[in-house]
């Protein structure tokens, strides 16, 4: 099985650029009721409103949804842009979780530092089948990010989030991105 990351680094580079949404373009799946919802995944979420849908791409059999949060000052007055993207593609229906996220992991680039593991049942997470890493890498600018990634499945869709940012803007946004954690949800 083929899973492709590309997209994912450069997002991670795209914090800096300031250009990240001028890459994407589709009307955003967010309802009236502020929840996300993403039909074809049979996935939802919902964001704090300082985050935007940004658009789809597809790279072979992924299919990627890039959402931004509003820009942030750094302390040497940088523009900083986080991203979350959410990855989907079809999977194994057989595999179980940690098959899934061992085939993620060993793809991983080098540098990616994993620091802290949870599950469903550590309550940092809503789904019951996804495992949630807290991660610290540099980029190739030699910014230091924190990020959590989630590998979770539902049936034969294998998903993968990555919500990113600097990580000395980590803790300012560490409150929306863990209620956001908590509300990722798989729709019948």
């Amino acid at each position: 099985m083929r899973i492709a990351l590309t997209l994912l680094a450069t997002c991670a580079a795209l914090i800096f650029s300031g250009c990240a949404a001028a890459l994407f373009s589709s009307p955003a799946p967010t309802g009236e009721d502020g929840v996300n919802r993403i039909e074809e995944w049979r996935f939802a979420f919902q964001l704090s409103p300082e985050w935007t849908f940004a658009g789809i791409t597809q790279e072979q059999d992924v299919t990627y949804y890039l959402y931004t949060r509003e820009t942030m000052v750094d302390r040497f007055h940088r523009p900083i842009t986080g991203l979350m993207t959410i990855a989907f593609q079809k999977i194994e229906t057989g595999w179980t979780i940690s098959e899934y996220s061992a085939a993620l992991k060993s793809i991983v680039p080098l540098g990616w530092n994993i620091e802290e593991i949870y599950t469903h049942e550590d309550g940092r997470l809503s789904l019951k089948e996804a495992v949630l890493y807290l991660i610290r890498y540099s980029d190739s600018q030699r910014n230091e990010h924190t990020a959590y990634v989630v590998h979770g499945k539902n049936g034969g869709i294998g998903i993968q989030i990555v919500m990113d940012i600097t990580s000395e803007l980590f803790a300012e946004v560490k409150a929306e991105l863990d209620k956001t954690l908590n509300t990722f949800a798989l729709l019948e």
